[in-house]
């Protein structure tokens, strides 16, 4: 099948609706490929009885040394790392043992590609350093070069060719359109890989690992499809959908043991409880977005179990941490501390949940000296007795500058209240840049306390977690968090409504009152990363 046998945009928006099958041409049903466990392993075993080796050679350094990573566990970023010496000539060898197939990312410089490999195969790289995807050449045992050269050909070519993510797609097809393409697409897809493996036979648990991520990513695609309609519309409302659009789910298995280790797996099952709680949007008026992860958790105790289970509510703590309230995560932590089986996961949450809990509502804010506009230093203890409307921003930082405007309005509707109300701002920027700061200030009219971190700036960082800025914090008038993760400026009302209830010594969150802005909020809130501060 060629890129011209799908039908084009033009041909799917002139078909009339009684002409669509919605069918999942090409997907693997739930008890087919799923059943051959391929990488899908708890333990790597180190005493297994082949040795696996990856040589090679590489033209024009980017680096000394070539690696190869491979992550067991999809809730870290560490992984396992074999790492070789690139000699005179750009030579390496990689030599280990493993006891099962598994994928990897071959890392060289800033490049990677993917690899997956079998106990016992030889492989040999030669490519270009500058350009390594584009001039990757395999050479070795057989299946091992034929799974390598269709895994780079799929993600070099075939998904770049033609995508299911085009932004121009998704805005201008309807939703029976949209999936009918998806379906020729994937479809596309499978005869791609049953051709190539006529014509270069594949191992059996590569054939499994490439059929799970089509249909996984296909899923993917059509479950964000009406939210990201909607938004790229600017519409106030979804889509209408067919009666039959969420048919495909009864075609893709939810729980699936080993899906764990497949990183399109993941992202279904997270997309998959993102919909569902956003369908609930829909019927309950005044939705608190900040219960997000907890129904999360909720829905996923519903229709998961085992490992899938527990490595998702590890997910969602975790990710509950770092992007929402912690304190909204307690019932999800308990019952995850009190049935999870696993450590590897047990771990992972203990650490992030310990390092992040001291931010949950109720608890003192972490305190730390800060310097003035004026030279001046102050605590912000010392701001106790008021709320206080922490904006942690940057000079450098586009999205912080898009919130001063929306700030200074919302400064002005607390005017009377001035004396019971800060907003404290606290620039993150390097103490090399103290003199841009203090320029930038003044020039942006930028209203309310004016600090910078300066020598605290890297513990400050660690102990609010700012991995990435602009962030909003309230501290309620005794010095304790109100909220970790406040509303930004822009949303007008709710910061607002916030702000008042905790003057008015009043306890609880304002909830949104329009479900159908909560995608798009979701979506703007662009954060950039502040990943030079862990070096500190």
């Amino acid at each position: 099948m060629s890129l011209q046998d799908i039908v084009s945009l033009q041909d799917i928006v002139s078909l009339p609706f009684q002409q669509f099958s919605l069918c999942f041409n090409g997907c693997v049903m739930k008890n087919t490929y799923l059943t051959i466990v391929f990488l899908l392993i708890l333990h790597i075993s180190t005493q297994a009885q082949e040795q696996l080796i990856v040589a090679g050679q590489i033209k024009h350094l980017q680096d000394k040394t070539a690696n190869l990573i491979f992550r067991p566990n999809l809730l870290i970023q560490q992984g396992l790392q074999f790492m070789d010496t690139i000699d005179a000539e750009g030579n390496f060898r990689l030599s280990f043992t493993l006891n099962q197939p598994f994928v990897g990312q071959f890392v060289h410089g800033k490049q990677n590609i993917p690899l997956f490999l079998h106990p016992g195969d030889s492989l040999y790289l030669a490519f270009d350093g500058k350009k390594m995807r584009r001039s990757i050449q395999f050479s070795g045992k057989t299946p091992c070069v034929a799974n390598n050269r269709f895994l780079t050909t799929y993600y070099n070519k075939l998904t770049n060719d033609i995508t299911l993510g085009s932004r121009d797609l998704i805005k201008q097809l309807e939703p029976f359109a949209y999936q009918y393409y998806g379906d020729s697409l994937q479809k596309y897809y499978h005869q791609s890989l049953t051709q190539y493996n006529q014509s270069h036979p594949l191992t059996d648990e590569f054939v499994a690992l490439m059929q799970a991520k089509i249909n996984y990513a296909t899923a993917i695609s059509y479950i964000s499809y009406p939210y990201l309609h909607q938004r790229l519309n600017r519409s106030n409302s979804l889509p209408t959908l067919p009666d039959d659009y969420y048919d495909f789910l009864g075609k893709i298995a939810l729980q699936w043991e080993q899906g764990v280790y497949l990183q399109e797996y993941v992202d279904f099952i997270d997309a998959y409880l993102s919909d569902q709680v956003m369908r609930n949007m829909q019927k309950e008026k005044g939705y608190d977005f900040s219960n997000m992860y907890g129904d999360k958790a909720d829905i996923a105790r519903q229709h998961l179990s085992n490992r899938p289970l527990y490595f998702m509510l590890a997910k969602l703590i975790m990710d509950g941490c770092m992007r929402g309230k912690i304190e909204r995560l307690v019932p999800a932590y308990d019952y995850f501390n009190n049935h999870n089986p696993y450590a590897e996961y047990a771990k992972v949450v203990d650490k992030i949940y310990g390092d992040f809990k001291h931010l949950a509502a109720g608890n003192p804010a972490p305190d730390f000296p800060l310097e003035t506009l004026d030279s001046q230093t102050i605590n912000i203890s010392d701001l106790k007795g008021k709320v206080v409307y922490v904006d942690f921003w940057a000079t450098w930082c586009i999205p912080c500058k898009r919130e001063f405007p929306h700030a200074r309005k919302l400064k002005e509707r607390f005017k009377e209240d001035e004396e019971e109300v800060v907003f404290l701002y606290i620039s993150t920027d390097q103490a090399a840049e103290e003199e841009v700061w203090r320029k930038f200030v003044p020039e942006n009219d930028m209203v309310g306390l004016q600090t910078m971190a300066k020598e605290s700036r890297a513990a400050l960082s660690n102990a609010y977690k700012l991995h990435s800025i602009p962030r909003y914090v309230l501290i309620d008038r005794e010095g304790n968090i109100a909220d970790s993760r406040a509303k930004r400026p822009s949303s007008s009302d709710g910061i607002y409504n916030d702000i008042k209830r905790l003057l008015n010594k009043k306890q609880g969150v304002m909830p949104h009152d329009n479900w159908n802005k909560i995608f798009e909020e979701i979506q703007d809130e662009v954060e950039y990363p502040l990943e030079e501060w862990e070096d500190e």
